[in-house]
């Protein structure tokens, strides 16, 4: 098996290749232990889904910074387009590039310019499409809308401001925050603002990045660096109830991450205070599991899915709310995690893609084809796309 870990494109042939990924050594890894479930019955390591078959199919190099050595991290995640089958990338060098899906041709790529000032537009934040526009946020609290056809810049809006987290859009309003803990809300036609609310800024320390907003009917639910999270009204930015997720912590209670809508609860991650489920009527504090330095919470067919900034993959059970399984990277702390179908994809930074069996937690395989990833994989079925920090995206199938 031939592992392909250089950015020589001289490594990847255009014909599409059929990877089938390789076990995890015990150099790279420690710690996948079965935990005793709430039906009492012990999950054992021979009830595994069957290791992946990953077929790579393209890669397509969507960093403007060919030349350089050096290319920063990549944080933004690709939007698939099922309307066109294309992918929408922003880039850290100003770049907002659309692609074809099949086969990963540039339709067009934009460097992305202010009216306001020079230099590049680096974009941290996921880009959102709707009704023929692409929406970005970039470092520099520009808020820009582009012509789906062409990249031509429609309007750009400045917030005060860095806009790192996923933008969200409905009923023709964007809704997004900055690090100065700001939520806007803007007219998606035209830029304008309509109302902002603001949280004070902790006087302790934080993480970086800024909460992201989640529209739910008259509702928009976003996490603040204080460990508050809070509802608002979606025509008006009034208070509709505040949650206090601190568990009681001063530093560190980022609510960075978007909540998860149930049927009757909220699911939630506060960086100190673990994981909750929220009352959607009044934000009472139904529950909480103790899990430290939530980076990332995912529920996927009934279950939770934790990534722990210590280094740490937790299933917790979501009628229980008990742990199932956990596992311990010994290196190459989990960023960004996505459960699909039997397996979940793990994306480390200066690692590779992790790839855990979603009923037990055991690894199954990685792939390590580029320089880390701080994205998750995007699905569409079995394709998949991510973007990796080398500033490739990569799509490939996934064979069940």
């Amino acid at each position: 098996m031939r592992h392909f870990s250089a950015l020589d494109p001289s490594l990847f042939p255009a014909t599409a290749l059929t990877l089938i990924l390789f076990g995890v050594g015990a150099t790279s890894l420690v710690g996948c232990f079965p935990i005793q479930p709430a039906n009492g019955t012990a999950l054992t390591v021979d009830a595994v889904a069957a290791k992946p078959e990953l077929k790579l199919i393209w890669r397509a190099h969507v960093s403007g910074m060919e030349s350089f050595e050096f290319r920063p991290q990549e944080y933004a995640a690709p939007y698939f387009v099922l309307r066109s089958d294309d992918v929408i990338t922003g880039t850290s060098d100003g770049y907002v590039t659309r692609l074809r899906a099949g086969s990963g041709e540039i339709v067009w790529r934009k460097l992305l310019t202010s009216t306001r000032e020079d230099g590049l537009l680096p974009v941290h934040a996921d880009p959102i499409v709707a009704d023929g526009i692409i929406y970005v946020g970039t470092i520099n609290g520009s808020i820009l809308a582009l012509d789906y056809n062409d990249g031509t810049i429609l309007w750009e809006y400045r917030a005060e401001d860095a806009i790192e987290s996923t933008l969200a859009i409905e009923e023709g309003r964007i809704f997004f925050t900055d690090t100065r803990e700001i939520l806007y809300a803007l007219d998606a036609e035209t830029g304008k603002l309509l109302w902002r609310f603001q949280r004070p800024t902790p006087e302790f320390f934080t993480i970086k990045g800024a909460g992201t907003p989640v529209v739910d009917g008259d509702a928009v639910y976003c996490g603040f660096a204080d460990g508050t999270l809070v509802a608002v009204q979606i025509d008006t930015g009034e208070i509709i109830w505040t949650s206090d997720l601190t568990n009681e912590q001063v530093e560190f209670t980022d609510i960075d991450m978007p909540v998860i809508i149930g049927e009757r609860t909220l699911y939630v991650g506060s960086y100190s205070g673990g994981v909750f489920g929220i009352s959607r009527l009044d934000g009472t504090i139904q529950w909480r599991v103790d899990v430290a330095s939530v980076a990332q919470v995912k529920r996927y067919d009934g279950m939770l899915y934790v990534a722990s900034a210590q280094g740490r993959v937790v299933a917790i059970d979501g009628i229980s709310h008990k742990p199932v399984w956990s596992f311990l990277f010994k290196e190459d702390s989990p960023v960004e995690l996505v459960p699909h179908g039997p397996y979940v994809f793990v994306s480390t930074s200066s690692g590779p893609l992790m790839i855990l069996d979603r009923q037990t937690g055991k690894p199954l395989s990685k792939w390590n084809p580029s320089t880390g990833f701080n994205t998750p994989v995007v699905f569409d079925g079995n394709r998949g796309f991510i973007l990796s920090n080398g500033g490739y995206l990569y799509s490939f199938e996934l064979a069940f």
